[in-house]
């Protein structure tokens, strides 16, 4: 399979909607979901060829679905899911929802 290039791993910020943040030696990228921080990883600026496969291990994801993400085959939202269902994102960390007519707030 061939490797993750700087190439895919800004395509994958971008899916992600983050935006890097350009450091001394890399560009890193920050998940954050509902203020907490998911996961980070770094964007290599030594050159364009250079492997970047250890996102997938950062993303929590294996090779495989890190592709599908970058190719779009996977959504942000069904990868969301995915890190709810292998719990690195907890009932605690979602979004509260709004009340419904019949609550009261206490």
């Amino acid at each position: 399979m061939k490797f993750l290039t700087q190439d895919d791993a800004y395509a994958i910020a971008k899916k992600l909607q983050v935006v890097p943040v350009p450091g001394r030696k890399h560009d890193n990228v920050d998940f954050f979901y509902n203020n907490k921080l998911i996961f980070s990883f770094g964007i290599r600026r030594s050159s364009r060829e250079v492997q970047h496969n250890y996102i997938p291990c950062q993303m929590k994801i294996s090779q495989k679905e890190c592709r599908l993400f970058r190719n779009c085959d996977l959504s942000l939202d069904s990868y969301i899911e995915s890190l709810k269902q292998k719990q690195f994102i907890t009932v605690a960390d979602s979004p509260t929802l709004p009340l419904s007519g019949t609550q009261k707030p206490n």
